[in-house]
């Protein structure tokens, strides 16, 4: 093979949560230089990419228009040949009905080195987000995997389907990849080949296809159940014994419930884990982007020799960017020794602690009311005040500091919204039970981007401050956690969650 070609890895990102990926396809997505993905593939993970790896959807889903494979082939060995390191995402794993194997034998045939990294197929990752087990000690020693669908069109069931009547009569499980289409046919073929028409079965759509979804019955009943259901492809088909068992785990007050986050990443992910280990299922309905400011020389000059002074920081944002403006402008860290530095809560704080500085001051109650008139009580001399925080932050922290000292605002970055987060979210509004704005322009791009909260979701905010910003949008009763901090806001929706909370 030709050294100076590139290389693709085909890499099974595994269903639903982006850490279901193997660690070994995580860091190839890490390293390499395009990125061509399917559909179904957590959003996170292309959100997370570097902003120099090129993104090249190419995704193939029944019903839509879509790259032919032919076409995907072809992408793969021109961006190879370009002396790219190429990883070709796919959802589940590549070589489980995932045409992995016709990709590398194109790249083969072409001369192109590639490395297959194997995922969790959707044929036992969707069953167990069910809390079905595709085999079950003294119910089930064997599963079989079959598609509905082929290549010779809709007219011809696969060969091995009505043959999988034996095994699930004597104790296997069948899964049905693409069948969601077909149910009643394949429900009426295998009872006609003698399967009991009581027999369990049940039709899940896992979390990652903007329709989770999730129906249990019998073989001669799924199909009503999963059309009364309104399930939509694509979804796995289980049948056999095990259908009827859940081994779901209770993890805890928020099991099943589907919250939608708003803001950055800094954030979300903040939140993420918390919820998630509560039972939460999470999803970005609004991503807000991070844009940079640069500072001008004159305020930088003013801010470095003025004599001492106070830098203000409201958010985990604000602080990195605040080290990334000195960093650009090649600032040694020594110019800072006339600086004293107040953050607005504890998250704030320990995001400075990593650039080596301890904060001066941090109010005892996290909020820009609150920062505002206990700063302005423990500074006891005439200093002047550096806010460096976003282009969009309230007015009320600088009115109460102006009340008292001279005062710079000093915007170091903007929040945009993240349009492709906005068109995937779509499909999933309707469906959520909380919706959480940590910031007040974070509310505002929602209602920018949907226009209103759907009638069955409970808002959740952090701070007051948010909860004013939210209040001239929303008129329903909504929660507020009493702390700027995603720990505040968890317990809270803990609490809601068990009915035990109080609505403001």
């Amino acid at each position: 093979m030709d050294i100076k070609k590139g290389r693709v890895y085909i890499v099974g990102a595994g269903c639903g949560a982006k850490d279901l990926i193997t660690v070994r396809g995580l860091r190839m997505l890490g390293c390499c230089d395009a990125v061509v993905y399917d559909d179904l593939i957590n959003a996170d993970l292309i959100s997370g990419l570097s902003e120099k790896t090129e993104r090249i959807y190419m995704g193939k889903r029944a019903g839509c228009r879509s790259a032919a494979q032919s076409e995907i082939n072809e992408r793969l060995i021109e961006l190879a040949e370009a002396g790219k390191t190429v990883v070709r995402l796919k959802g589940g794993d590549p070589l489980v009905f995932g045409r992995g194997g016709e990709e590398a034998l194109a790249l083969k045939n072409a001369g192109i080195a590639y490395e297959i990294v194997p995922g969790i197929s959707s044929c036992i990752a969707v069953p167990a987000e069910a809390g079905i087990p595709v085999t079950h000690r003294g119910i089930s020693r064997s599963f079989h995997v079959v598609t509905a669908h082929t290549k010779d069109g809709e007219e011809n069931f696969p060969e091995e389907l009505k043959h999988l009547a034996v095994p699930v009569m004597s104790g296997g499980t069948i899964v049905i990849l693409m069948g969601l289409k077909r149910l009643r046919e394949i429900a009426d073929l295998l009872m006609k080949e003698g399967v009991d028409p009581e027999m369990p079965a049940a039709v899940v759509s896992g979390e990652n296809t903007g329709h989770p979804a999730e129906v249990r019955g019998e073989l001669e009943n799924i199909a009503d159940k999963s059309e009364a259901a309104e399930v939509t492809a694509p979804a796995v088909i289980i049948i056999g014994k095990n259908a009827a068992i859940d081994l779901r785990s209770q993890l805890g007050p928020l099991q099943g419930k589907l919250i939608g986050l708003t803001g950055t990443d800094a954030i979300q992910e903040k939140l993420k884990p918390g919820l998630e280990a509560l039972g939460a299922r999470v999803y970005s309905a609004e991503r807000s982007v991070i844009k940079d400011i640069d500072v001008p020389s004159s305020v930088r000059h003013r801010f470095l020799n003025g004599g001492k002074c106070w830098a203000v920081l409201t958010s985990r944002s604000g602080v990195r960017r605040f080290f990334e403006v000195l960093k650009a402008h090649d600032i040694d860290m020594r110019s800072l020794a006339n600086v004293s530095f107040a953050v607005i809560g504890r998250s704030t704080g320990e995001e400075l602690k990593k650039y080596g500085i301890k904060a001066d001051f941090c109010p005892a109650k996290y909020t820009s009311e609150g920062l505002g008139s206990e700063l302005s009580e423990y500074i006891k001399s005439k200093e002047s005040i550096y806010l460096f925080r976003s282009k969009r932050g309230n007015a009320e922290l600088r009115n109460i500091l102006l009340q008292s000292f001279d005062v710079t605002e000093v915007p170091t970055y903007d929040i945009v919204l993240d349009e492709k987060v906005k068109k995937e979210a779509k499909e999933l509004l309707e469906k959520t039970d909380y919706f959480i704005f940590s910031s007040g322009s974070g509310a505002e791009m929602f209602y920018s981007a949907f226009g209103e909260v759907p009638e069955r979701a409970t808002c959740a905010c952090i701070g007051e401050v948010t909860a004013a910003a939210l209040k001239g949008f929303y008129d329903r009763a909504f929660i507020v956690a009493p702390e700027i901090s995603a720990e505040s806001l968890i317990k809270v929706l803990a609490e809601d969650a068990a009915g035990t909370l109080r609505k403001l």
